[in-house]
This record gives structure tokens, sequence and C-alpha cells, in this order.
């Protein structure tokens, strides 16, 4: 009885801290993506306007999921955990020996990323750290790239930093918010699992974490 309402309340807590976040940033991502339309648009003209637009878009996702897995990959590593493979989208490295050697992935999916890292010492709060370091790195991008769409620059690279800092800020907070489908678990659902249950769901895709072998784990 009392598991379950330690694993109640820790839920609660977490969905009532961090759900509303996610709202308001997925709101801000609208707003923002909106404004930088408009913005180029009115530059630059519909096709030249929506092309920096669409292709800004694109490439602030592509670095906010980068960011995300490099964020695990050195929380990891700042707790003794040496990664052995990353992808992000259909690129992928792989660790042989000391050296990385890339490769592509074209089945796998183009909007996710995924860690595996070789387990050091176990216990909790390395858990802990692992699983709140991609988060982490988004939302200190996000704090990087708004400082740089306050600057006087150029409007495009305003706009890019702007998309940057705002998609990096949601997918930071959305990973934290405990929730599953199809499968996957959130980091936020991972991380209520390991302080109710001191265990994870065994799921492997993004934004999840596994143990894969008696000697490794993956997370997403």
């Amino acid at each position: 009885m009392r598991r379950t309402m330690r694993a109640f309340v820790l839920w609660l807590v977490i969905s009532l801290t961090v759900a509303p976040l996610a709202l308001l940033s997925s709101l801000t991502m609208v707003g923002t993506l909106g404004f930088v339309v408009i913005a180029l648009v009115r530059q630059y003209g519909g096709v030249l306007g929506l092309l920096l637009s669409g292709s800004g878009l694109v490439a602030s996702y592509a670095v906010a999921v980068a960011v995300h897995e490099v964020g695990h990959v050195l929380g990891g590593g700042s707790v003794g955990w040496t990664a052995r493979f990353v992808r992000v989208g259909p690129v992928c490295w792989t660790r042989i020996g000391k050296s990385w050697r890339i490769g592509w992935t074209p089945r796998s999916s183009w909007l996710t990323g995924k860690v595996e890292t070789v387990l050091g010492p176990r216990d909790r709060w390395r858990l802990v750290v692992f699983l709140l370091a991609g988060p982490a790195a988004n939302i200190i991008l996000a704090a990087v790239a708004g400082g740089i769409a306050a600057a006087p620059i150029p409007l495009p690279l305003r706009c890019g930093a702007g998309l940057l800092g705002v998609i990096s800020l949601c997918l930071g907070v959305l990973s934290l918010v405990p929730l599953r489908e199809r499968g996957e678990a959130s980091d936020g659902l991972n991380l209520w699992r390991l302080l109710a249950h001191g265990a994870l769901p065994l799921t492997i895709k993004r934004v999840a974490f596994e143990s894969a072998a008696p000697s490794s784990i993956r997370l997403g």
C-alpha cells in the first residue's frame, strides 16, 4: 500500500509540474513558428519565405534531437558509462575501439534518436543523472539560442535561433512528461518508475530506456 501511494504521489507531482510546462512550450512553439513564417514571408516573399521557414524548422528539430542524445551521452560519461552507439534520425555512430564509425540506417525513424552505452557502476543516482541529462541539454540549448535570437543579427539567423530555442525547449520538457505510447516510455515515465519502484520499463525507442544486455543499456 505504501509503495502504491508513493508511486501515485510521484506520478502526480511530475505530471502537475511538467504537464503545464509542456502545454505552454507547445503553444509557444506554434506561436513562434507562425511569427517566423510571417516575418520571413514579409521580408523575402512567399516562396523564399516559406522555404526558409521550412528548412529552419527541419534543421532546428534535427539539432534539438541531436543535442538531446548528446546530453545522454555526456550524462552517462559523467557517471562512468561509455557510449558505444548513437543514432540521430537515420545517421548513426558506432564506437569501435577508441574510434567512431559513421553509418546510415534508412529504416530507422527519421524523427527519433537513440543512445546505447556500456554500464559502469550501477546505482539509482547514476540512472537519474543519465535520464535527466538529455532534457537538461535541450533546456541549456534553448537558453543559448534564445540569447542569440535576441541579438542584433540578420533576420534569418534570428528566426532560426528562435525556432531552435523553442523546439529544443519543447522537446526537453515534453520528454519529462510521464507517458507511454505504443511501447515507448518517456524520460519522465522512466524517472517515475525508477523513483517509485527502483526499476525501468523495458522499451528501446525514442525517450526510452532498456536493459539491452547484462552489460549495457539503451536510451533514446
